[in-house]
Order: structure tokens, then C-alpha cells, then sequence
């Protein structure tokens, strides 16, 4: 296969995605049956079989590089191992928010049944028609296997999922017809096509096993084991139209331009028609398959089951000594011509070996965040910073050096070699530093979400030349003047290209005045100050007056087209923060009251909307909100504790801190839904309160949290995992900071350790 004419690939990264959805007989063999041709379970490892054939998986830095460059815009395409059948190209592509799955491949006759045949997988839709072209909304194509001939597209069978024709809302659609045609060759030559068609089958977002089984008189469909429609086959002697030794089997469809490698049939050229949801457990068999065959009825994983209580621990901190002592034996680069001190993002338990792809969690489980962002293959400054200033803090509360040493080197080796050629970090959400090849990724991942957050000061003692360069060329490709603001897009270009769009979130221009505050207060520079100044004027003129709440997009304003309402959010937060932690980098006593007084306006605005402030009462209404939401990110009351830091610690908002705190001791239940991040934002919040209080409950409920986690989130071999049912090392999980939770429960005071528990961001 022209792995350069292949533009299905692209689409189908973003709207097509895996599940993980286990069996009720989780101990049922996986390997081939007799009467099984194919299988692919998805799951990220060698067991996706096709009979008879030889497969592997290739490394990801063997995949040709030109990938990179065609699919440069979409940034779903790196990483992606590509699975070889005896020479032929398997794609395997990875959906936006999900785990890796088959999209296309192209074979031989392997796939043709000789006469009786099931084909079986399971699916959740995630919308029924979520196609690009409102027009065409009234099907999705989940799979199809094609014969190629003659340069043409001939349809062998397919699953579909079909509009239900009275019902006027295809976006939200509840229900929709499963339809499956199927193309028969009879003895004669001539061919036959029979549509089977279950109306109202299939379910959205619902996990359901579906069948189309032939048995040589009889073709029917299956959901969840049951009939749901079936007719009498085409006539005696009848059999799948055979590939005749060039076929291709397809997880979607997609648009395939005029002139393209392949055509469609009749009717679909210039549609796009893809199924939007996941997909698991695709077995193809040559035989009438009974019930009792076939794969097991899905059993959903909820993922909050209650944990039993746990040991007590007694020593919390030697977990993250053993565990950042994994990361520099283990978790340092080793892979390409090149060896160094960073930090792999993701690493396998079991091995100690950096993951390729991610594996798939239990649906329902705390799923990988933003799977895209997660940098696979390598690392990022943004994530690893927390680690290192783990390191550091570790080496300060016991005297080791090896911590603090490595966390120097891991920064100076970034800040000496890994910018792009521009002299941009690949940094924020979604730059790679790639281990095997030494390099950042540059035409996939731009500079986005930029990591404003950074610990300038630091890296500035190291190399104050680079820190400077990515300050200024910060400004240069985010910043753009819009009706009389400086606005920001939130993607950069990495060959350093001026910003003049995209869309901007509103944590960021806080973010942006803390690093030109601090880049103003080295080089004297007011440029560099006025453009501190301009990110508090974004924030401060796009406000609604009355209630001095803004939108959490900047950019688009509120009054535009894509733009938002004002809201109180965590992104607001963030900016809010920024613009009180620049105030310790200003000279002028104007300018540090115009930054204090105004963040501290927008900050109590948000709280007050978010906790219900009564000013009558002078008290809040409610406390009951959860300290952190899953994964990488922290919910309103960590930023409630960031704020009262940094804003003169006003009384009102300590007593919510406390409420807030009560009601967590009172009511909180340990469940397998429970991440890394949240155990680690919950236990830092509440020493801190112990610090602040004196009050012994709550360093006792730290230790309590941390009892949980270091019973189900601590892998046999010492390295800290994401979740109960993601047991890998993932940096998008904030395992950093549960790790830094661990040091601070056992030396809440040690002044290095509460230096640690002030940092407010990410």
C-alpha cells in the first residue's frame, strides 16, 4: 500500500475511536479458534491475528517520516506503530480521545470465507451522524470489506449504521437502524446484493455486540445475541463475492478526493461518511458461529466501585524516593543515538520500558485525558517540570544529591538542545521531544497551549540566553492585535511565524503576563512590560461589568462569532493567578496594586458565582464541589486555596477552604474511579490547611488519602501509576504531583516542601 496516497488515515483519527469493553468471561482465550480467520482485539499488543499470517508491530520511529509532513495539520498521525501482514501496511491510527485502532488494510483472499461466515465486534456510538457534511447526515459506515478490481471499488460486505427516516434530529439521535449489505457470488457468475436492516438497533453511547452471520441459507444480524432481522439467502450454491486476490477491509469511511487512489461506488464520491464512536473486538470467522460462540455479551466496567480500606503506611515519602529513583535508572532517555537525563512521559510498569502506544482503560474508568496530548515516544518540558521539582524538593528533605543533580542536568540538556530550530520549546500540550530521534516533532506538534508556567527563575540561573529567546518568541507567534487588544491563539508555529488567529483560552494571558513580568524585570526592557500590561488589559476590558466575570475564550471575544458568555471557570483562575504571581516581578507600586487589585476582583467574581457569596450574609452557600476533577486537572477548590496565597489571605476565603475541607472528611468515599491527580491535589491541599489551621484533622485525613493511594496506585515494582485501572506511568494522570503529595505528607513543614505546595499551576 502508497502509504503517501492514503488519506483515510487522516479523518479517521478524528472522529473514529477504540473502546475497552471486557467480557463476563474475562478468562476466555483471546488466540485464534479453528474456525476464526481475524481477530483484532485492539489492545495495543501482539494479539491482533489474522490466520495463517505473519505478523508484528513496527517501532514507531521505523514509520516513515514523511508522514509527518503530509499530515502535519492533523497531529494524530505520530506514534502510531504500523501492524505488517506479510509485508502488507495494517494501519493502525488512534482516535482523538481514545486508544489505537485498525483503519484500513489491505490483503488478499485471507478474509474471503468459503461459504459460510461471522463477522462480529462490538460498538458505542458516540453521535449517529457526526459528519462533517450536514448534508449527507444520514449514515455512518463502520466497516466495509471492498474487492479491488480493475481499478474499482466493488462492495463485498458492510456494516452501517442508517438514519431512522422519522426522526428529524440526527445529531442527538437516541436510536438508528443497523444495516448490513452483503454482496453474494452465485454459481452461475452473477451476483446478488441483500440488505439487511434492524430498524432502531442499535443504541447510542451504549456498549453492544453485533453479528452478521451467513450459514449458507440463512443471513441474519445480531445485537446482544438477539435477532434482529433475517432473511433467506440468495439461492443455493451461493458465497461472498471473492476478492480475486486484491481486497481491503475498512474501519470507516471517509472523503476521498476526485482523482484519488481509489474510487467510490456510485453515489459517495465527496461524502464523508464516518462512524463516530468506538469499535473493539473485530473477529471474523469462517463459520456459522452459534450463540454460544460468539463473543460474550459486553460487561461495562463503572469504575467506582468502593476500594477496601487499606493498610496503614509509614513512610510516605520512601514511595517517592523508590519512584523517582525508578524514573532516573529506568525513565531516562536511552533510545535513540543520542542518550540523556530526561524524564520518558509515559513508562510500563512491568518493563521500565517507555510505552509506544497507550494501552486501552475500562470503560467508565478515569480515561488518559486528552490521549493526543500525552507525549508518547519522548517527553515535554510542560509535563516533566513537576517531576523535577520533586526531585529537588526530595533531595533537600533527605540530604541525597542524586535527585537534585539529575533535575539540574535533565533541565540543562533541554535547554541547550531541545528547542526547535526557531528557538521555540516544543512545550504545552502538545510538543514531543522524541527519544529516538533526538529532536523535537516539528510538523505534527506545534507550540500549543504554551507552557507560560514554567519556572523561569530557574531556568534562567542555567541558560538565560534560551529562556529569553522563548519569552520573546512567545509573544512573537501567539500574540496578535484584535479591536484594540492583544489577543492570543493558542497554536504557535515552530519555525517561528507572527500569530494573526486561532482560537484563545482565557488561562492564558495571566500565564503570559507572569513570564514577560518576569522577562522585564531581567532585561529592564518596557516592552517587555507593556506587554505584561496588555494581557491585564485583555482580561480586565472583556469582562462583563456587572458582574466582572469573563469568558474562558478570549479570543474569539464574547460579542463574535465562536466566541463565549462570561463564566466562572478554572481557566479564568489560571490567568487570575498569573497576573498575582507577576506582581512580585513589577517595580513600580502603581503598577503592582493595578495588577493585585484587579486579578483580585476577577478571582473573587469567579468565586463568589461558583460558591454562591451572599454579601447580605457575608458567608458562601455551598462548599459541596469536588476539590479535583480526574486526570491532569484541578477543580475550583485547589484554586480557592491558590488564590487566598496570593491575595492576602483573606478570612472569607479560608473559612471556605475549611468548609469546603469538612464536608470532603465527612463525605468522601474511596472508589477505583479515584486518579493519581486527584489523590495528589487533594493530600497537598490539605497539609496545607494543616500548615495554616494547626488543625491535626486534616494532616489525618492526608495521610488517610494517602493510605489509598499508596495501596492501589503504587505497581509491584515501586513506580507510582496512573489509576486503579490504568496501571501505567502516565505524566498526563499528575502522577508528578501525587508524588510530590507524598514527600509533602511526610515533611509538611520543611520550608523547601511548602515552596512546592505554593506552586499554583498545573
Amino acid at each position: 500500500m502508497n502509504i503517501m496516497k492514503t488519506p483515510l488515515l487522516v479523518v479517521l483519527g478524528l472522529v473514529c475511536g477504540l473502546g475497552s469493553v471486557s467480557s463476563q468471561e474475562d478468562a476466555r482465550s483471546r488466540h485464534l479458534s479453528s474456525k476464526a480467520a481475524a481477530w483484532w482485539t485492539f489492545d495495543a499488543t501482539l494479539r491482533d491475528e489474522v490466520k495463517g499470517l505473519s505478523l508484528r508491530i513496527e517501532p514507531e520511529h521505523l514509520i516513515n517520516r514523511e508522514i509527518e509532513d503530509q499530515y502535519s495539520v492533523n497531529m494524530y498521525v505520530l506514534n502510531v506503530p504500523i501492524l505488517k501482514i506479510d509485508g502488507r501496511d495494517n494501519w493502525r491510527s488512534f482516535y482523538r480521545w481514545g486508544p489505537p485502532n485498525l483503519a484500513r488494510g489491505e490483503m488478499a483472499d485471507e478474509l474471503d470465507p468459503p461459504r459460510a461466515f461471522t463477522i462480529e465486534c462490538y460498538l458505542k456510538p458516540r453521535e449517529m451522524f457526526d459528519n462533517l457534511s450536514k448534508k449527507f447526515q444520514q449514515r455512518s459506515l463502520v466497516l466495509r470489506k471492498n474487492r479491488l478490481k480493475g481499478g474499482k471499488v466493488e462492495p463485498q460486505w458492510a456494516i452501517e449504521i442508517h438514519k431512522d427516516e422519522k426522526n428529524t434530529h440526527t445529531r442527538h439521535q437516541k436510536r438508528a437502524d443497523l444495516v448490513s449489505p452483503v454482496t453474494f457470488e452465485m454459481p452461475d457468475g452473477t451476483t446478488k446484493t441483500q440488505k439487511l436492516a434492524g430498524r432502531n438497533a442499535i443504541r447510542q453511547r451504549q456498549w453492544q455486540h453485533l453479528a452478521l452471520i451467513f450459514d449458507g441459507k440463512r443471513v441474519s444480524l445480531l445485537i446482544d445475541h438477539q435477532e434482529a432481522v433475517a432473511m433467506p439467502g440468495p439461492g443455493k450454491g451461493a458465497k461472498l463475492l471473492a476478492s480475486q486476490g486484491k481486497g481491503e477491509l475498512l474501519l470507516s469511511h471517509t472523503f476521498i478526493p476526485k482523482g484519488g487512489r481509489h474510487e467510490l461506488p456510485p453515489g459517495e464520491r465527496h461524502l464523508n461518511l464516518n462512524y463516530a464512536g468506538k469499535i473493539d473486538e473485530l473477529r471474523i470467522s469462517f463459520a456459522a458461529l452459534e450463540t454460544s460462540e460468539l463473543l460474550p455479551l459486553p460487561r461495562v466496567y463503572k469504575g467506582e466501585e468502593a476500594l477496601p480500606e487499606p493498610k496503614k503506611c509509614e513512610e510516605y515519602a520512601s514511595i517517592a524516593r523508590k519512584h523517582l529513583g525508578l524514573l532516573i535508572e529506568h525513565g531516562v532517555d536511552v533510545y535513540g543515538p543520542v542518550h540523556s537525563p530526561l524524564i520518558a512521559s509515559t513508562l510500563d510498569p512491568d518493563t521500565l520500558k517507555m510505552l509506544e502506544m497507550k494501552p486501552p482503560v475500562g470503560e467508565g474508568m478515569p480515561g488518559t485525558g486528552d490521549t493526543y496530548r500525552s507525549p508518547i515516544g519522548g517527553c515535554n518540558l510542560t509535563w516533566m517540570r513537576q517531576t523535577l521539582r520533586a526531585m529537588r524538593a526530595l533531595s533537600a528533605v533527605t540530604g541525597e544529591k542524586r535527585f537534585k543533580t539529575h533535575a539540574d542536568k535533565a533541565i540543562k540538556f533541554w535547554l541547550d538542545n531541545c528547542p526547535y530550530p526557531s528557538g521555540a520549546w516544543p512545550i504545552g500540550e502538545h510538543g514531543l521531544w522524541n527519544f529516538h530521534t533526538d529532536a523535537p516533532v516539528k510538523a505534527a506538534f506545534r507550540p500549543h497551549e504554551p507552557g507560560t508556567h514554567m519556572d523561569w527563575e530557574h531556568y534562567w540561573q542555567i541558560n538565560p540566553e534560551a529562556v529569553k529567546k522563548e519569552l520573546i518568541l512567545q509573544h512573537r507567534i501567539h500574540i496578535f492585535e484584535h479591536r484594540g487588544l492583544m489577543v492570543h491563539g493558542r497554536h504557535g508555529s515552530s519555525l517561528g511565524h507572527a500569530k494573526s488567529g486561532g482560537q484563545g483560552f482565557a488561562r492564558f494571558p495571566g500565564l503570559f503576563a507572569r513570564s514577560w513580568a518576569f522577562l522585564y524585570s531581567k532585561t529592564k526592557d518596557l516592552k517587555h512590560l507593556e506587554w505584561a500590561k496588555d494581557q491585564l488589559d485583555v482580561m480586565w476590558k472583556t469582562r462583563d461589568p456587572k458582574t466582572n466575570l469573563t469568558s474562558h475564550v478570549t479570543y474569539p471575544l464574547a460579542d463574535e462569532p465562536g466566541g463565549h458568555k462570561p463564566s466562572a471557570g478554572t481557566l479564568q483562575m489560571r490567568s487570575v493567578l498569573g497576573f498575582l504571581e507577576a506582581v512580585r516581578w513589577l517595580d513600580s507600586p502603581d503598577e503592582k496594586r493595578l495588577f493585585s487589585e484587579r486579578a483580585t476582583v476577577l478571582g473573587n467574581a469567579i468565586i463568589d458565582s461558583s460558591f454562591g457569596w451572599n454579601p447580605d450574609r457575608k458567608a458562601f452557600s455551598r462548599t459541596r464541589y469536588n476539590w479535583v476533577s480526574r486526570t491532569d486537572s484541578p477543580s475550583m477548590p485547589w484554586f480557592v486555596l491558590k488564590l487566598w496565597e496570593r491575595a492576602g489571605r483573606p478570612a472569607r476565603l479560608l473559612n471556605l477552604l475549611k468548609g469546603i475541607a469538612d464536608e470532603r472528611i465527612e463525605k468522601w468515599r474511596p472508589t477505583t474511579g479515584t486518579d493519581s491527580g486527584c489523590y495528589g491535589y487533594m493530600i497537598i491541599s490539605f497539609v496545607q490547611l494543616h500548615n495554616e489551621t494547626k488543625d491535626g484533622r486534616y494532616l489525618e485525613f492526608a495521610r488517610r488519602l494517602g493510605d489509598f493511594a499508596a495501596e492501589n496506585l503504587v505497581h509491584k515494582s515501586g513506580l507510582v501509576v496512573g489509576s486503579s485501572s490504568f496501571r501505567y506511568y502516565d505524566c498526563m494522570y499528575n502522577i508528578q504531583r501525587l508524588v510530590q503529595a507524598f514527600i509533602a505528607i511526610d515533611y509538611p513543614e520543611h520550608p523547601e516542601v511548602e515552596k512546592l505546595m505554593r506552586d499554583p499551576l498545573f
